[in-house]
């Protein structure tokens, strides 16, 4: 769950729509300054996307996102459940690897983060 003095209210604090040509991404982060380094990072999430596309046209689903933000601001213990036709372990390994390289604000405490992302053509 959350770490000590954070509440699961605080992950879900703040949201933000970002619409593509491939769809709609639901971004769901702590704080706006999470949800600003999820949504700069939004290209590589979408290429995961589209490379899916590709080879299973139609595609579409969630995607949950668990990691956690070290206190230095960098992303750890990422993993990836898709549901749906998204369902992929390409998918599943291509999206961890795009949380995995963000880089959050330094917080001074290691924060757990649970991101839901919905994908459709």
């Amino acid at each position: 769950m959350a770490s000590p003095g954070s509440t699961r209210a605080d992950f879900l604090s703040a949201c933000a729509d970002a619409r593509s040509a491939t769809g709609r991404i639901m971004l769901t982060a702590k704080g706006e300054e999470q949800a600003q380094v999820v949504r700069a990072g939004r290209g590589k999430q979408k290429g995961c996307y589209e490379t899916t596309l590709g080879s299973q046209p139609g595609a579409a689903g969630r995607a949950v996102v668990h990691f956690f933000i070290r206190a230095d601001g960098t992303t750890t213990d990422v993993s990836v459940k898709s549901e749906g036709t998204l369902s992929d372990a390409r998918f599943d390994r291509c999206l961890g690897d795009a949380f995995a390289s963000l880089s959050f604000p330094v917080a001074g405490e290691q924060t757990e983060v649970t991101y839901p992302l919905e994908f459709s053509p």
